[in-house]
C-alpha cells in the first residue's frame, strides 16, 4: 500500500471510474425528473473527471513521490555508513 495514501492510486482510480459511471445514470434520471439542471450535472461530472485525471497524473509520477518519501531515511543511511 502507498505510504502517502490509505488506498493505492490504482484503487482510487478504479473507485472514481465506478463513481463516474454511476453518476452518468443517476444524473440522467435526476435531469429528467427536473431535480437537477443539466448545467449542474455537467459541472459535477466534469469535476469527477478532473479528479480521475489528477489521480492518473499522480500515478504517472509515482516514482517521484516515492523518492521524496524517504529523504531523511536516505540521509540517515549515509550518516550511519560514515560512522
Amino acid at each position: 500500500m502507498d505510504r502517502l495514501f490509505a488506498f493505492s492510486l490504482e484503487e482510487q482510480i478504479a473507485c472514481v471510474e465506478r463513481e463516474i459511471k454511476l453518476r452518468g445514470s443517476v444524473y440522467k434520471r435526476r435531469i429528467a425528473q427536473k431535480k437537477m439542471t443539466r448545467h449542474l450535472a455537467e459541472h459535477e461530472f466534469n469535476c469527477m473527471a478532473a479528479i480521475r485525471q489528477t489521480l492518473i497524473g499522480l500515478q504517472a509520477t509515482k516514482h517521484v513521490i516515492n523518492e521524496l518519501e524517504n529523504p531523511l531515511l536516505d540521509g540517515q543511511a549515509r550518516y550511519n555508513a560514515d560512522l
